[in-house]
């Protein structure tokens, strides 16, 4: 690829025996991203030595060094100032590097238009850096095109990869075990990719079940026609509860605190939905509210109703 880097060499965790790894002498874990290790690699804890994540910060692993929680659009801004700041700045970091880190910040702030909502001061510092020795926006633009182009094709895959493909995962404090999936393709047309609606429920059972979670919601954001040039949306779905999506207690009380929420603004469309029977599916009508505005919407709303 553009950055030299052979997509066979990349290592995923479930290719790795993490906790096996966590038990040797010496282990050590960086938390990139996130800042608490989710429910099923709560063994990494004891391991944890540095944290760099741009989410809320849950005030745990005090003692890590580095340890840098910051409001910025993406945790690659985090990176690349602790980077430029330890080559002595940007003609230390080599090329392939800067360009992935890059491409990371623009991915993330969607190319720093503050329409989106995204971009903090130092995401536009830090691209500026890293873009250093090209014409500047219109490298940026073109890099983001391209990227984006590449983000929103998700054509190839079925339902179970869409579902895993930006998956994570809470243990709430009230016990309750909830995952939120996001992907890039319209809601409307996921059952088309299983084979019909009643195949599109028996996936989701079975990823919600493997999971042993309590409450699967699933988050979209995806172009109407061409990435980048057409109307961009958002779509927000309880696609399963353990006690059923009608008749969940527990996933009936999170919706309704979720469709109270001036921050997302939920337009019901379930009717027309094209998914299962009791899934409550909605047009998100505030376009700035990513999963790191839901998640703690739903966090908040398990503490409370402690």
């Amino acid at each position: 690829g553009a950055v030299g880097v052979d997509s066979a060499a990349l290592t995923f965790a479930d290719e790795l025996d993490l906790e096996a790894l966590c038990g040797t002498e010496g282990a050590a874990v960086a938390l990139l991203d996130h800042n608490v290790p989710a429910p099923a690699q709560a063994f990494l804890a004891p391991a944890v030595r540095a944290v760099v994540d741009h989410h809320d910060d849950a005030a745990r692993f005090g003692e890590a060094r580095p340890r840098v929680v910051a409001p910025v659009g993406s945790c690659a801004t985090l990176v690349a100032e602790m980077l430029l700041e330890l080559e002595g700045g940007v003609e230390g970091v080599n090329a392939a590097l800067r360009l992935l880190l890059l491409s990371a910040v623009l991915v993330d702030t969607a190319n720093l238009d503050a329409s989106v909502g995204r971009a903090t001061p130092r995401d536009a510092a830090a691209a500026e850096a890293l873009a250093a020795g090209s014409d500047g926006e219109g490298f940026r633009a073109e890099l983001f095109a391209a990227l984006t182009e590449a983000k929103y094709d998700q054509s190839a895959l079925g339902v179970d990869e869409l579902l895993v493909k930006d998956y994570k995962q809470w243990q709430t404090a009230t016990g309750v075990t909830v995952g939120i999936a996001g992907f890039g393709v319209p809601l409307g047309g996921v059952a088309e990719k299983e084979g019909g609606v009643e195949k599109l429920g028996d996936a989701v059972d079975a990823f919600a079940t493997r999971r042993g979670l309590d409450v699967l919601l699933v988050m979209t954001a995806f172009y109407e026609g061409a990435a980048g040039a057409s109307p961009f949306r958002r779509q927000l779905a309880l696609a399963w509860a353990r006690g059923g999506c009608g008749g969940d207690p527990v996933a009936a009380g999170l919706l309704q605190s979720l469709e109270a929420s001036e921050d997302l603004v939920l337009e019901d469309i379930s009717a027309r939905s094209g998914w299962p029977a009791g899934c409550r599916v909605f047009e998100q009508r505030n376009l700035k509210a990513t999963r790191k505005k839901v998640a703690p919407l739903m966090l908040r709303h398990f503490e409370s109703s402690d």
